[in-house]
């Protein structure tokens, strides 16, 4: 498993998931794990970044879920 926010703080980065230094690191994981024939755990927010992972296990980020649902129910909300 590779958390992307965990592994941006570990490298001092800012950015998460989005930080290229981090995408990298990501996909060498990946990469050893699907060489050894080692399952991965990929950490999504979204069914289409489920689809797009590899093989394994998938969880869902619930955190990231349920707040996108909040401000989505805030945003959408008719002013008194």
């Amino acid at each position: 498993m590779v958390g992307p926010a965990d592994l941006s703080v570990a490298m001092g980065l800012t950015g998460g998931a989005a930080e290229p230094a981090v995408q990298e690191g990501i996909a060498r994981v990946r990469a050893a794990a699907a060489e050894s024939g080692t399952p991965v755990m990929t950490i999504v927010n979204a069914p289409p970044q489920a689809a797009a992972a590899p093989p394994g296990l998938i969880v869902y980020n619930l955190a990231h879920v349920l707040l996108t649902a909040f401000r989505t129910l805030t945003e959408t909300r008719p002013a008194p």
